[in-house]
């Protein structure tokens, strides 16, 4: 069965004419085997059904004869019954015994017992195995049972026949076999040749030959078929043209979009890569820019040395460098520079030669605002001079932009391509100009500010000297007032100092407490040196020293407030103070440190109307006061510089010296 279901799988993927071949041959061979086994099992049992029924027949009939004789035991007539029967051929023996089962008569007494006569289990039934049929008929008499007749029957002739019908209709089945095959195969080809025809029409067709057509050769179904083939065909002949001239004009249009497609995509692409540069040019920019917002002076120049290296990075240089003009814009030097790993430097002694040797380049700037050289063979033949200098340092490709501060040409921005010459994008230049403004008002805003502090060291002395002078004045009235206002200053500035002011600061009180008693040059000098107790009004005239003192200096214009804070000098947190009773942040910090120096100060020394109260006496005033009359945070730094780091007026000679720059 497998192998029949394997073949019909193999077959049913072949040709229709083989599947009808093979179908019919099929159903043919089935109707032979079916004629082959069916009528010889037919005939075989209709042959046994035969015998079955003759010999029980038989059997009846010879038993009704025997009962007689065997109820009498007459042994002649039992035999004379027998040679009746054994006229027929087919009968093999027969056997007579009585109800004890004793043997009475037989014939062919060794034949019986050999086939075990007794033995009837498959009574009625034939074996095929078996060449006797067995029967046993019982003898009755007067519905008695008297004994039984065993007789058998030979199966050799039946079953002779048998194999000769079975022969017979093989032989016939065969024949049928071999016609069927011959008739089917006819009959297919007859069926199925025009339909390979069209098959064949169709494989031309289907390798691009549109002109075959099927040929119609009856008029049934298969020609039916072939015509509505045909027509098929000439429907698709029809639509392949019109395909053709649809893909033409398909094609067209796809080669135009492609080409728009493309111009398309080149301009994104392009507006892209600008559109990348524009923003690495802003970022860039952006990231100069901000480093110089918050550079102090000192690092503007380790600032633009960064930012040559990040310029000269970006834009694939191998040399990057800003020359400064001298103020006749004739000469300068390399001041910033940077270059690429094994690129030469070009710092050096070197003169700025395009001022000096190219006056056109000089002009080409101002009208321009840079130079562009991506070929030194493009320069002008004006420019003779400058193309061999460039070839002399190696420079293949070069732009030069002016710097400008205050609308003057203070240098150039030059950026340099010594390995191979480069093609500069047309944006550079504009680009140059944006880094060389940042760095020209870098560079600018760093000369200002060297200009600006030299004229601060030129006012500064100035207010030395000035202040100086007034001390002097202080000292040829009163010596001792102008003793007491050094050591204020001294004690002052150290007291800011422990507090973290900023120098500036600090120099400001040392110049405040230097003539913070300024006023008293108003007050008669015999109040000022009298021993005794002052009166009343004495000491009211003595109050009007800090007022008096604001009044000298404020029309003086001094970096710090140096006027308000003598006039502060006195007052205290509480509103105690004078002369206009202010409290607590109303008073200047400086007015606050120089009225807590100038406390300590005082009663450390000896007055002309008591001697000294010692440093312990002060310390222990300013402290039990802090808060009420004197700054804490002032207390606190007074206190530590006397307690913790020894500080003594004798021992400080040198502060003293500071306040006469």
């Amino acid at each position: 069965m497998r192998l029949v279901a394997r073949i019909l799988r193999e077959k049913w993927q072949a040709s229709i004419r083989t599947k009808l071949v093979t179908l019919f041959t099929l159903l043919v061979a089935a109707i032979a085997a079916f004629v082959m086994v069916y009528f010889p099992y037919r005939q075989e049992q209709d042959e046994f059904k035969s015998m079955r029924e003759k010999g029980q027949s038989i059997a009846e009939v010879a038993a009704y004869n025997i009962a007689p004789a065997l109820y009498f035991e007459d042994i002649d007539a039992v035999n004379e019954t027998f040679k009746s029967i054994e006229q027929l051929e087919d009968v093999t023996y027969i056997v007579v015994v009585d109800r004890s089962g004793r043997v009475i008569a037989s014939y062919r007494g060794n034949e019986a017992r050999e086939a075990n006569f007794t033995d009837v289990s498959g009574e009625g039934r034939i074996s095929k195995n078996s060449p006797v049929f067995k029967t046993m008929t019982p003898i009755v008499l007067d519905g008695e049972e008297i004994g039984r007749l065993y007789m058998g029957w030979s199966l050799m002739k039946l079953k002779e026949g048998v194999r000769r019908a079975r022969l017979t209709v093989l032989i016939i089945g065969f024949l049928i076999m071999v016609l069927g095959f011959a008739a089917v195969t006819v009959i297919s080809s007859t069926i199925t040749e025009p339909l390979n025809k069209i098959v064949r029409t169709a494989k031309e067709i289907a390798a691009g030959d549109l002109s075959k057509r099927a040929p119609v050769l009856s008029r049934d179904e298969i020609g039916y078929l072939a015509e509505t083939f045909n027509q098929m065909v000439d429907n698709l002949q029809r639509a392949q043209g019109e395909l053709q001239k649809i893909n033409r004009n398909l094609e067209k249009l796809v080669d135009e979009r492609t080409r728009n497609l493309q111009m398309e995509v080149r301009r994104r692409l392009k507006a892209q890569k600008a559109l990348e540069e524009r923003l690495g040019y802003e970022s860039l920019i952006a990231t100069i820019s901000s480093r110089f917002i918050n550079l102090s002076n000192e690092e503007i120049d380790s600032g633009i040395q960064e930012s040559l290296r990040q310029l000269g990075q970006f834009v694939g240089a191998d040399r990057c460098y800003v020359v400064l003009l001298s103020e006749d814009g004739r000469e300068k030097k390399c001041i910033y520079e940077w270059q690429a790993k094994d690129v030469k430097p070009w710092v050096g002694d070197k003169q700025f030669f395009l001022t000096t040797k190219c006056p056109w380049w000089k002009k080409l700037l101002k009208n321009t605002g840079g130079l562009c050289v991506n070929k030194l063979s493009d320069l002008p033949p004006e420019a003779a001079d400058l193309k061999s200098c460039l070839a002399a340092e190696g420079v293949k490709s070069a732009i030069l932009v002016p710097l400008f501060y205050e609308r003057k040409i203070i240098g150039f921005l030059r950026i340099d391509a010594v390995k191979r010459e480069r093609r500069w994008p047309k944006n550079m230049i504009t680009f140059l100009k944006l880094v060389g403004e940042i760095i020209a008002n870098a560079i600018g805003r760093k000369q200002a500010y060297e200009e600006l502090k030299t004229s601060y060291e030129k006012v500064k002395k100035s207010v030395i000297s000035t202040v100086n002078a007034m001390s002097k004045v202080i000292e040829l009235r009163d010596p001792y007032t102008a003793g007491h206002q050094q050591r204020v200053a001294l004690l002052a500035s150290a007291i800011a100092r422990e507090m973290g002011l900023p120098e500036e600061r600090v120099f400001g009180i040392q110049l405040a407490a230097l003539i913070h008693d300024i006023g008293k040059i108003y007050v008669p000098a015999d109040i000022l040196a009298k021993p005794g107790k002052l009166t009343e009004i004495e000491f009211e005239m003595i109050k009007t020293h800090p007022e008096l003192g604001y009044n000298a200096l404020k029309m003086i214009e001094f970096p710090w407030p140096i006027a308000e804070i003598i006039r502060q000098h006195h007052e205290r947190l509480d509103g105690s103070g004078y002369p206009h009773g202010l409290k607590g942040d109303e008073i200047l910090l400086e007015a606050r440190i120089i009225g807590v120096a100038d406390v300590v100060e005082a009663m450390a020394s000896h007055r002309p109307y008591r001697p000294s109260l010692g440093i312990d006496a002060a310390l222990e005033e300013i402290t039990r006061n802090s808060g009420k009359l004197y700054d804490p945070e002032v207390v606190k730094a007074c206190v530590r510089l006397f307690r913790e780091k020894g500080f003594d007026f004798e021992k400080e000679p040198q502060l003293l010296s500071s306040l006469h720059l």
